[in-house]
């Protein structure tokens, strides 16, 4: 998968399917469930039907939005053969035929990559990983990849269970030591320069965010309406986090006092990097701002394609 990290934000699919992966990047709509799936399996192979009609799956479904895909419904459908995962199938239905439109155009790309099928049907984005591609994908052996393991994996990042659930508990791992589970009735609030420590699957990391100022800059070419221009500044360092640390604005979503969601704004910021253990480094983004209170709230998201955020930060200045 990574050597398509290059193609542009096609590539965020995956981390939509493989949903282990930390920030290194959606509204959900919250109590929207439906008992069916989206998976079409007339787009599957005859080999892959057979897989799917003879063995055990789990079928979980979760609905999302986020800037790139806009609003979608994700199933994801996986194999069982004596309890260990065979085949995984994702499908995501998309809003935006365009999008779809895009993604195919990159179909051979990523094509390439064994063990792994793209297709795109209409609007529905579908990804097939045997059991060798998912278990090289999330680092782990073969023999991990059990019912039990990937059905609290399922739960814990906002997927609900349809089918094929070894429980009803819906228990859901506390992944996180300092900041609350996103799952949690309420978020944790932070404020500025407060040092936050993440903990997940992959090892720590520690944010901060640092200031917030206004910008008189604005851009000629943008339609995008902003009676102010606020600049966020955050730091973040990769404590244990065996992968590179990249922490952008898809991680955030930033709320106004009256509750609008505030979108990004094309100016001069300092982009976000990639960083291995031990390393710090800062970024900054931009927002149009069409209010006139010096307050926003800021909520942050592990894994962008959670359905819940994992904690807030108040700004105010």
């Amino acid at each position: 998968m990574k050597k398509f990290l290059s193609l542009i934000l096609v590539i965020l699919l995956l981390s939509g399917l493989l949903l282990f992966t930390g920030c290194e990047n959606n509204d959900n709509n919250d109590g929207e469930k439906s008992s069916s799936t989206v998976t079409d399996t007339n787009k599957i192979d005859n080999k892959e039907k057979n897989a799917i009609t003879d063995s055990n799956n789990l079928v979980a479904t979760k609905y999302a939005e986020d800037d790139f895909f806009g609003k979608y419904k994700e199933t994801i459908v996986i194999t069982f053969k004596n309890k260990q995962a065979t085949m995984i199938v994702m499908t995501r239905e998309l809003e935006d035929e365009e999008i779809a439109k895009s993604i195919n155009s990159y179909i051979d790309e990523l094509n390439q990559d064994s063990g792994m099928k793209f297709e795109v049907d209409g609007t529905n984005i579908i990804i097939t990983l045997d059991q060798k591609a998912f278990a090289d994908e999330e680092g782990l052996k073969e023999s991990d990849l059990t019912i039990e393991s990937l059905q609290k994996e399922l739960e814990y990042d906002g997927y609900t269970i349809e089918s094929g659930s070894i429980t009803n508990t819906n228990t859901k791992k506390n992944m996180n030591t300092n900041v609350n589970s996103s799952k949690s009735s309420s978020l944790t609030t932070y404020k500025l320069n407060d040092d936050i420590l993440v903990k997940n699957r992959d090892g720590e990391y520690r944010i901060k965010f640092t200031n917030i100022r206004e910008t008189s800059d604005r851009n000629e070419y943008s339609d995008k309406q902003a009676d102010r221009v606020v600049i966020i500044e955050y730091e973040y360092e990769n404590i244990s986090k065996e992968s590179d640390l990249y922490i952008s604005d898809m991680c955030f979503k930033i709320y106004d006092k009256n509750n609008i969601k505030l979108e990004t704004y094309p100016v001069s910021v300092k982009y976000p990097d990639s960083i291995s253990i031990g390393r710090k480094t800062t970024a900054s983004v931009a927002f149009a701002l069409n209010d006139d209170t010096n307050y926003l709230e800021l909520e942050f998201y592990d894994n962008p394609f959670n359905s819940r955020s994992d904690f807030k930060v108040v700004l105010e200045w």
